[in-house]
């Protein structure tokens, strides 16, 4: 207000709504009030702009300032200037630029449009958006549509997506220059977005919003509107008058959290008047919460919430309400409906609701008009009441209406209408109710104050004109049909005063919450009959209560769901027997849990429900935690079945991922035991299940399974497992069938299946078991702690395979007409064939059990006989023909469900870069490619299974990966018995793995099981070093833990298929340390390779395989080209066997302490044309141990060639060599034994005993150099030709590619072994030849270097070494120092340019096995120190400080071990001796450190003529 009488307030020139506010009058509709004077734009003044007191004229809009006034608005104090600009703050980005407007008819279409605030439409008549995508909480669109022009302005958002944050606002003006305003949205996707007009719209506006989804799960902030709750819509001082509308219709609202409102009007009122309507038709609301408000009229405390005025109408008819919502429409302050207008709730459905229609404050009904309430319905009786006009209203001339409303209630009387109090302002208003009905009755309660004078009405009473027509303007209405005839201005079957669209269908609505993020507790399902979420990401619980859901048919889909921060899924069914006629289907599919979080089903569903969890992953890392009612003590799973009762209903869970990989980790929970009965089913089809050796499907209670039901497991995956399948609890069937159908039970470590109390089958029951794979090699496939009795039932067994000779471990009781049935089982790899051999594999007394063949088809046997009418052979399977009644393969009394086709939403790309890996992740199924690159796993053991990845091949890439703190990395091939199958056949694509660059301080690589054919498996450029035990978690039978191996091969199983590694440094620093270990029963090599070159192995035993080596087929296992640095180097400890295949130890150098470079142990067997050849190697130490008499080295028409080594010790080799047979050769020569060459004569006393044939060095002979079955003749350079079959120098019968270190590696060229090959030779890989592909170093100036290679430091490899020993616990290498230079020595010429422009490279190099730390300051470490005398003009000059200050770069070929750095050039270098330079390296720069420093030198020599040598020499003692 104003101060005194020099009050003056200046305004002017001023934008409001896009429109210059020009009139005194003008400013106080826009709040502007109280202005003494109002300015021009352009227009300058003292009071408006300077300050006045201290002003004294404005010239040119300039103040001009009196005494003591500052600045440019001559301010009485001095302003700083602030920092000058050179230090200001760097200016914002520009935005993105917008798309322009486009011209009238046509829209900016198909783009995604720049996240910025922006205003459009000024000046505009033609605005459209069509298949934009505004997205982005900074993405604020304003429609400036007081700003637009023409006689018609149209705005158009057609099919456009609003998500994240983003807002719409259509903001107007009573200023419009415009004729008429159409504005359309329709369908649009408002995801996490808002839509709010705002404002006062000019006459004959038209604002349709249609066919649009609204989806909040949170609040959606606007600047400048107060939002205290999530909204979909928001309004604040929405005004239309004058012919005008706005229309919601056929859009559907759904909220995911609590307190949600759809549409919101904010602080000011919503005003409609002067013949306009507001009308919301025809929508869904799909509200969860219960507690949300569908259309929240708030309004400020000095205005009402909705005013209603001069022949107007609000319309809310023919909407659906899915949910309960606590109030359909809630209005704040106060409703004022007057002068010949009308408020109308029509037609809407809703489920449960405490109030429909909620008038909060005094309300006013006048002159005239109507407030209808009608033939709605309500699935739930209202728990307050239907309409509450509290706390009371105001009638004058009008009349309230509430009439032909439905509820239904089982429990209590609803109320249709409540006014608590009495008014005093009643004149000639009247409140008319009737035939309001419950359950179709006409029971229903009112609470009316008298002083209205509520006429109620039956249903049977004749029609009265206010409960259907609109006075105002009705004439009259018919008796029977409650007709309204209107009045000449009375609009639709109620004679409304404007005309309202009529609502469209619902029927089909699709009511999925689609691709929101959600991180509130969801109640999905709550008091509606359909749930359903498509592509949503839940950070907290959904719990799903089908109980509290309505309706006989209950849906509850959830696809494609994404659980993250420990957030977990529960589908609860009825505690107590659940209602008969009511029936539920549930659909979980492509649910993906990997945070810590899991999914739980738990307590009763009625007969004919379906419940099932397909196409999911669940992975658990540590314990999942379930809420307190389902609270599991001790016990965690991934996935928990809870109680279930399964009454003629169906659990199925199918084509789903369980790892539970925590300590005492389950898979599958089934607590509380699990009840079937009336033809229930359990189908668990098609799971891979894993776990760290814990129980992938637990039973934690009994099972009984009766009246025709089923428990199924069926083409499943079990890997890792204690026990595939426990059962704590008693097991009884009664006329019902227990199947596992072609399940694998992979590697557990212990039974298979184990029931750990009694059995019971009766009645017609069958337990069968078929076709099932146990590769376990500790205990049975079955076991049963407890009595197996069956009495009129069936235990039958086929076509199973179990790795162990017995398959069962029972005490089993057959009572009167039961029978144990068998049919071509496999047991210990033998086809059982007699009751004999069934009862020594477990199965009990041969006199009761029925043996068939294999090739019979025994109804009995292989169907559940209830169902099956008959069975006959199909191309060599039985088939079961189902009865009636019997369902499925072998005619089960309950089939599976029906399952959703397997959707391959899930990429074939699985990849992991530049991350520190401390979870365990899992390769989804059916991945064709898996990546890890510049990856550290820290302390996780990741299972790479390749059965589980794509059928027709898998690439895998392992580069540049870290294994710290225990980190173990598995790659798992096939099961022994499964898996040997398919990699001999076309089942499955080949495996191409690729191992680069991979250190590991502690850690190690694991290879099991078996391969496809033409798989290529590499190992290169890798370090992997152990000083104390890593436990091998994941191989339950290995013994090899203790011994801290690096390099794991458990049970390899390699068909055609091969392993080369080359290139690599592997070692071993503790007492009894093994390196590289083969273990578990056997490395089978059938007609594959495996191939170590170009290694430097150390450690007590360098190579310990203690399970059997098994080479067939022309299968190959070749050790070349590597250093060996240990007290025993190669050993297998179970003995090798070799059938037409060859064992090659080639090439080789380094120090053996103790045994020799090959020690056979126990047995060596050499038959059909196989070769052992050990040949070119140079070892301080013996060469060769076999087994000594009565065992000894046996070889059958095969050749043991020793020939070209040189050793040291007393002898060369030990051991008996057995030759049996024609064909067979020991070939021996060329041999030096402590420096002196040997003469045949001396070869018993080195230890060669047996017959054998000598052949001198240099001689040419085919058994010396040549795998002889593979290779035609031998060349005039004695070179091995070969044959078809034979590859390589040597003509071995497997082709070994040659690894370029990171790049990729090309298999085989043909799979076959006759195939025509090349007869040129190759090489065998060294370290000199090694090549490296630059990964996170740049790359430097590609040169040829070679690289020197070392011996380690020298050690006694058996000497103790504590258990905290670490790598830098070694001594330091010294460095290889080279240079580029001509014959690889600097002279002074170099350094002083000598006409060449290429620079010549210092290089260091460290020997293997060490390498270089990732530190990017790697150079820092190194430093130059001069060890000659001081020379000025040399090291102790410019050139010196240009040395130090060079930088020295990753080699591009070697960048793990070579450094270099470009030699200054220096005109001014002089020297007069030569210079020596050492380069020294601190220990730091080491990958794990070492013990010391690193020192490495050089020389530049003076290269001057001798007498300009001397005559500088001369010069410099002068000058010195």
């Amino acid at each position: 207000k104003r101060a005194d009488a020099g009050y003056r307030f200046v305004a002017g020139c001023l934008t409001v709504a896009g429109r210059v506010v020009t009139t005194a009058a003008e400013l106080e509709l826009h709040g502007i009030t109280n202005v003494t004077t109002v300015t021009a734009c352009g227009e300058c003044t003292k009071d408006g702009d300077c300050f006045a007191p201290l002003t004294t004229a404005v010239i040119d809009c300039k103040c001009q300032c009196a005494a003591g006034g500052h600045g440019d608005v001559c301010v009485p104090a001095p302003v700083p200037a602030g920092p000058p600009p050179s230090s200001s703050p760097p200016l914002p980005p520009p935005p993105p630029p917008t798309p322009p407007l486009p011209p009238v008819g046509e829209c900016i279409s198909d783009i995604v449009y720049p996240e910025v605030a922006q205003a459009v439409g000024s000046g505009q008549s033609w605005l459209c958006y069509r298949n934009v995508t505004f997205s982005g909480g900074g993405m604020r669109l304003t429609v400036l549509l007081g700003a637009m022009t023409g006689d018609v302005a149209n705005v158009m958002f057609d099919g456009c997506t609003w998500r994240d944050g983003a807002v719409l606002l259509l903001l107007g003006s009573a200023y419009a220059f415009v004729g008429s305003l159409n504005i359309v949205v329709t369908g649009n996707t408002f995801r996490d977005a808002l839509l709010s007009p705002e404002g006062v719209f000019p006459p004959h506006t038209n604002i349709t919003i249609s066919w649009n989804r609204f989806t909040v799960t949170r609040l959606i902030p606007r600047s400048g509107l107060g939002l205290d709750s999530p909204s979909c819509v928001a309004m604040n001082g929405l005004a239309i008058s004058n012919d005008s509308a706005v229309v919601f219709s056929g859009n559907v609202f759904e909220s995911v959290g609590a307190s949600s409102s759809a549409l919101y009007v904010v602080r000011s009122a919503l005003s409609v008047s002067w013949h306009s309507v507001f009308a919301v038709v025809g929508n869904v609301f799909h509200m969860a919460g219960s507690d949300g408000t569908l259309i929240n009229l708030e309004g400020s405390s000095q205005s009402f919430s909705l005013k209603v005025l001069n022949d107007s109408a609000v319309v809310i008819r023919g909407n659906v309400v899915s949910r309960p919502v606590k109030y359909f429409l809630l209005v704040i302050l106060a409703l004022r409906v007057e002068s010949r207008s009308a408020v109308v709730f029509q037609g809407n459905e809703m489920q449960g609701i405490s109030v429909a229609f909620f008038l909060s404050y005094p309300s006013c009904i006048d002159y005239n008009s109507w407030l209808q309430l009608s033939d709605n319905l309500c699935r739930e009786s209202p728990s307050d009441a239907f309409a509450l006009l509290s706390p009371t209203v105001n009638l004058r001339d009008s009349t309230v209406s509430v009439s032909g409303n439905r509820f239904m209630s089982s429990t209590v009387t609803p109320t249709v209408l409540r006014i608590p109090k009495g008014s005093r302002d009643i004149t000639n208003g009247a409140i008319v109710a009737g035939c309001n009905t419950v359950n179709g009755e006409e029971e229903v309660n009112y609470v009316i104050p008298s002083v209205y004078n509520a006429t109620i009405l039956t249903c049977s009473d004749p029609c009265a004109l206010a409960t259907s027509c609109f006075p105002a303007y009705t004439t009259t209405v018919s008796r029977d049909g409650c007709a309204c005839t209107c009045a000449e201005v009375g609009h639709g079957d109620a004679c409304l005063p404007v005309a309202v669209p009529e609502p469209p269908s619902t029927d089909g609505v699709d009511l999925c919450v689609r691709d929101v993020s959600v991180d509130v507790e969801v109640n999905a399902g709550l008091g509606t009959s359909v749930a359903c979420y498509v592509g949503v990401t839940f950070a907290a619980d959904v719990v799903v209560d089908v109980g509290s859901m309505s309706g006989s048919v209950r849906n509850v889909t959830l696809a494609n769901c994404t659980f993250v921060g420990g957030a977990s899924l529960y589908v609860v069914g009825w505690l107590s027997d659940p209602p008969a006629d009511e029936r539920v289907d549930v659909l979980v599919s492509g649910l993906e849990s990997r945070s810590g979080g899991g999914a739980l089903v738990a307590n009763r569903f009625p007969p004919g429900s379906r419940v099932a969890v397909v196409d999911s992953v669940l992975i658990a890392e540590k314990r999942v935690a379930y809420r307190g009612d389902y609270d599991l003590g001790d016990l965690s799973a991934c996935l928990v079945v809870h109680s279930v009762n399964l009454t003629g209903s169906v659990l199925t869970i199918a084509r789903t991922h369980v790892a539970a990989v925590f300590r005492d980790a389950v898979g599958v929970l089934v607590v509380g035991g699990v009840a079937l009965s009336s033809r229930g089913a359990l189908y668990l089809d098609g799971l891979l299940v894993q776990t760290a050796l814990g129980l992938c499907v637990s039973v934690e209670g009994g099972v009984s399974a009766s009246g025709g039901s089923v428990v199924a497991f069926v083409d499943s995956d079990f890997l890792l497992c204690k026990h595939a399948v426990s059962v704590r609890g008693a097991v009884s069937v009664s006329g019902s069938a227990v199947a596992l159908v072609r399940s694998d039970f992979l590697s557990t470590e212990d039974y298979a299946v184990a029931f750990y109390s009694t059995v019971s089958l009766a009645g017609g029951s069958m337990l069968l078991a078929k076709d099932n794979v146990h590769d376990g090699g500790s205990r049975e496939m079955l076991y049963a702690a407890g009595a197996v009795t069956a009495a009129g039932s069936t235990l039958s067994f086929v076509r199973n395979r179990a790795l162990l000779p017995r398959m069962v471990s029972v005490s089993l009781s057959l009572a009167a007409g039961a029978h144990l049935r068998v049919a071509c089982n496999d047991a210990g790899g033998r086809v059982l064939s007699t009751a004999e051999e069934y009862a020594a594999a477990g199965f009990g007394d041969a006199g009761s059990i029925d043996v068939v063949g294999c090739d019979a088809c025994d109804r009995d046997t292989h169907c559940y006989a209830p169902g099956t009418a008959s069975a006959s052979m199909r191309n060599g399977v039985c088939v079961c023909a189902c009865g009636s009644g019997g369902y499925g393969e072998v005619c089960v009394p309950v089939g599976a469900p029906a399952l959703p086709p397997a959707v391959g939403t899930a990429s074939s790309v699985f990849f992991r870069e530049g991350v520190t890996v401390q979870s365990v992740f899992v390769v989804p199924a059916g991945a064709s490619e898996m990546t890890l690159r510049h990856v550290v796993l820290d302390g996780v053991s990741p299972v790479l299974y390749v059965p589980w990845m794509a059928r027709d091949g898998v690439r895998i890439v392992v580069q540049n990966v870290s294994l710290l703190n225990g980190a173990v990395l598995y790659v798992m091939g096939g099961g022994a018995l499964r898996g040997a199958g398919a990699a001999g056949s076309d089942e499955s694509g080949p495996v191409e793995l690729s191992v680069c660059d991979v250190e590991a301080l502690n850690g190690a690589l694991v290879l099991t099981g078996t391969y496809p054919a033409g798989s290529v498996l590499t190992v290169t450029d890798t370090l992997l070093v152990a000083a104390r035990p890593t436990p091998l978690v994941y191989l339950p039978g290995s013994q090899s833990s203790p011994y801290a191996p690096v390099l794991v091969l458990s049970g390899l199983r390699l068909v055609r298929s091969v392993l080369v590694v080359s290139g690599v440094a592997l070692v071993t620093v503790m007492t009894g340390g093994r390196t590289v270990v083969v273990d578990d029963a056997v490395l089978e090599l059938v007609g594959g390779g495996v191939a170590l070159d170009a290694a430097v192995l150390g450690g007590e035993y360098a190579f310990y395989a203690s399970a059997r080596v098994v080479a067939s087929g022309g299968a190959v296992l070749r050790v070349s080209g590597s250093q060996v640095y240990a007290a025993h180097g190669l050993v297998f400890g179970s003995g090798v066997e070799a059938n037409a295949s060859a064992v090659v130890v080639n090439d080789n150098a380094g120090a053996l302490t103790d045994g020799a470079l090959l020690e056979l142990r126990r047995s060596a067997s050499f038959v059909s044309g196989s070769w052992l050849s050990v040949r070119g190697n140079s070892i301080s130490g013996r060469l060769l141990s076999v087994p000594s008499y009565p065992r000894s080295a046996d070889l059958v028409r095969s050749t043991l060639t020793l020939h070209g080594n040189a050793g040291s010790g007393p002898v060369v080799m030990d051991g008996t060599v057995a030759l049996v047979g024609a064909g067979r050769k020991f070939v021996v020569g060329c041999l030096t034994l402590n420096g002196q060459a040997l003469r045949p004569m001396d070869y018993r006393s080195a230890g060669i005993i047996g017959e054998f044939r000598p052949v001198a060095c240099g001689v040419c002979d085919a058994d010396v150099s040549c795998f002889t079955a593979a290779t035609r003749a031998m060349s005039g350079s004695c070179g091995c030709r070969c044959a078809e079959g034979g590859y390589g120098r040597d003509c071995l019968p497997m082709h070994l590619p040659h690894v370029d270190g990171c790049n990729r590696t090309h298999g085989m060229p043909l799979l076959s072994h006759t195939a025509t090959r090349s007869l040129t030779p190759t090489g065998t890989p060294s370290l000199s030849t090694t090549h490296y592909s630059p990964t996170q170093y740049s790359s430097t100036e590609s040169l040829q270097v070679t690289e020197t290679v070392a011996p380690p430091p020298t050690r006694t490899p058996t000497a103790s070494v504590s258990s905290t020993l670490w790598w830098s616990d070694v001594a330091c290498p010294t460095l290889a120092v080279t240079t580029t230079a001509a014959g690889g020595k600097l002279t002074q010429n170099d350094i002083r340019g000598g006409g060449s422009a290429v620079p010549t490279w210092l290089m260091v190099a460290l020997p293997p096995p060490f390498r270089w730390a990732r530190d990017p300051r790697l150079g820092t470490h190194l430093s130059f120190v001069p060890v000659s005398t001081a020379q000025p003009s040399g090291f102790g000059g410019p050139w010196g400080a240009m040395l130090s200050n060079a930088t020295w770069e990753r080699n591009a070929t070697n960048p793990s071990t070579v450094l270099e750095l470009a030699v200054p050039v220096h005109r001014g270098y002089f020297i007069a001796v030569d210079e020596t330079i050492v380069i020294r390296c601190d220990a730091a720069a080491v990958f794990g450190g070492c013990k010391g420093v690193l020192l490495g030198s050089f020389t530049i020599r003076l290269n001057t003529l001798p007498a300009a040598a001397s005559a500088l020499s001369a010069i410099t003692r002068r000058c010195c």
